[in-house]
């Protein structure tokens, strides 16, 4: 039942995707870039609204159990079905966010006469800038906890269903459980802190990979979130009289 919810939720972000193209080939006719007679072909859109209604179709297909596996030593890699289409179900974040600028002052037509003055894009990289700027420590705080969850999910797909022909499955309780994603999430702190416990750890070259990725990524974000703390205790010239 779970599926098919998930299947139907799908379909309608489709049908969101169509209309969110609709509406801004409306305000392109407008706003006279577009003339009356362009339709989401001929506008340019087309490419994303492929791209965004692919990815906004990803599910978990209902009675479909298979599992990728392949064997390496002694440990077998064994993805199922599922756990695929939830990694590549977090491509809809992206997509997401590529509709934050839509919902913030940037959007207005004041602030985009201003970027096209100034020849500059007011898309997502821009707003991101600007939090950056304007509130260093939340804007960095928010991006890498994002981050951790993201990586720490995609850490959890790949560890879950690894199976050791001499340990046995690893992801059970008590054995490396980083199929757990509470422990995933704590394993992406640790490693991205340098702490290094060694209390969980990957065993397959994807987890690894995931590992170096979380590692580097992470040690730039809390440095940078750390750094941001300076911003916060300084004074204002107001603050300064």
């Amino acid at each position: 039942a779970i599926r098919f919810l998930n299947g139907i939720v799908s379909c309608c972000e489709v049908v969101i995707v169509y209309y969110k193209y609709k509406f801004i080939l409306r305000k392109n006719i407008y706003e006279y870039k577009l003339s009356e007679y362009d339709t989401i072909q001929t506008s340019g859109h087309l490419k994303r609204f492929i791209l965004e209604s692919i990815a906004a179709f990803i599910f978990f297909p209902p009675f479909v159990h298979y599992n990728f596996a392949f064997q390496k030593g002694t440990l077998i890699y064994i993805l199922p079905l599922n756990n695929l289409c939830s990694i590549l179900s977090l491509i809809k974040l992206y997509f997401v966010l590529q509709s934050l600028p839509l919902f913030t002052r940037y959007n207005s037509n004041i602030a985009k006469t201003i970027c096209k003055t100034h020849t500059v894009s007011h898309g997502l990289q821009f707003v991101i800038r600007c939090q950056m700027r304007d509130h260093p420590f939340f804007a960095m705080s928010i991006i890498t906890v994002v981050f951790f969850c993201i990586i720490s999910s995609m850490l959890r797909v790949v560890e879950f269903s690894s199976y050791d022909i001499e340990l046995g499955l690893i992801g059970k309780k008590g054995l490396n459980d980083l199929g757990n994603h509470l422990n995933c999430f704590w394993y992406m702190i640790v490693i991205a802190s340098t702490v290094g416990y060694g209390d969980e750890y990957p065993r397959n070259i994807l987890g690894r990979l995931l590992s170096l990725l979380g590692w580097f990524f992470g040690i730039v974000g809390l440095g940078l979130t750390i750094s941001s703390l300076t911003s916060v205790s300084e004074f204002s010239e107001a603050d300064r009289k």
